[in-house]
């Protein structure tokens, strides 16, 4: 087994730093087997290491929260976490929001800046970003009308 696997965000997500497209995300949240996992997917889409067998990669799941980070050229290190439901990766959320609970609204003030309803902090993250963590009090925060969905 291996140390860690490979995600694949869809949306692709841009470096908060410099906006480049970032191309490699790893984490060791899920099975680690090198395993490459596509949102949208409930199994595996391929693997890095030595080849499973098909009915082996249906056997492997992610947990409901996972973590996962990329590196981007600049030196900007990205965090995210991956949400899935009825077993199947289905949001990605700026930031390690593990354990930060239900998302909360999030207000857009300009463009590409959002405030939190919680401590009205104030910072740059995409709109095409729905979940971001605020960075000053922890909370996962939302854009739009749908605040609470993961």
């Amino acid at each position: 087994m291996g140390l860690y696997d490979h995600y694949e965000p869809v949306p692709a997500i841009d470096c908060p730093g410099c906006g480049a497209r970032l191309d490699y995300f790893q984490g060791k949240d899920g099975p680690c087997a090198f395993l490459r996992w596509r949102q949208g997917s409930m199994h595996p889409v391929g693997f890095e290491g030595d080849p499973p067998t098909p009915s082996e990669l249906t056997d492997y799941r992610l947990p409901d929260a996972f973590v996962f980070d990329a590196w981007c050229d600049c030196g900007h290190s990205v965090e995210l976490t991956g949400f899935c439901s009825d077993g199947t990766w289905a949001s990605t959320a700026l930031g390690d929001a593990s354990t930060a609970g239900p998302a909360i609204a999030a207000h857009e003030v300009s463009d590409g800046w959002r405030q939190c309803t919680r401590c009205a902090e104030a910072w740059a993250c995409p709109e095409r970003i729905g979940l971001c963590v605020c960075p000053s009090c922890r909370a996962l925060t939302q854009l739009g009308s749908r605040p609470g969905e993961a």
